[in-house]
């Protein structure tokens, strides 16, 4: 009995794994650039659907369709659209967030699509300059967007 009680407050003491839902993986190119476009998405797919992102930087030699083609990715931004993949968000004719199966076939993240879609309607070419300006003065990217977000009241 004593060894059981012992091995019970074992397991209770111990820290379990912590388990932080399902993540999505986003492409972008290199550089503070990158880091803009990445909180750009995931800022507002965080606030609209809870699904958290994690950003992964384009190498020199990796282009947008082969990062989805390989499924290293499940979102990658392109310079423009492409035949073979969805496009779920997109600034102008200028950026184009391309879409792997996981985003739009996936249980876990059926409101990620709509969320980029209503952000694709909002979101302006101005819009992403004058982001660019604040982080060329020398704001963090996510701290920009955050504030342009809630200053436009989108979150």
């Amino acid at each position: 009995m004593r060894n059981i009680l012992l091995i019970l407050l074992i397991f209770i003491s111990s820290p379990a794994g912590a388990c932080f839902g399902p993540k999505l993986f986003v492409g972008t190119p290199s550089g503070e650039d990158g880091e803009l476009l990445f909180h750009l998405v995931s800022i507002y797919i965080k606030e609209k659907t809870g699904v958290e992102s994690l950003r992964q930087e384009l190498a020199a030699k990796q282009t947008a369709e082969g990062l989805l083609q390989q499924e290293e990715v499940d979102l990658v931004f392109a310079p423009q659209q492409s035949p073979n993949w969805n496009s779920l968000f997109q600034v102008g004719e200028q950026l184009f967030l391309l879409s792997g199966p996981r985003p739009t076939q996936d249980l876990q993240f059926t409101t990620v699509p709509r969320a980029l879609s209503k952000l694709k309607r909002l979101f302006k070419v101005e819009d992403l300059a004058k982001l660019r300006q604040k982080v060329a003065s020398g704001v963090l990217p996510a701290k920009a967007v955050r504030s342009y977000y809630m200053q436009e009241g989108w979150i």
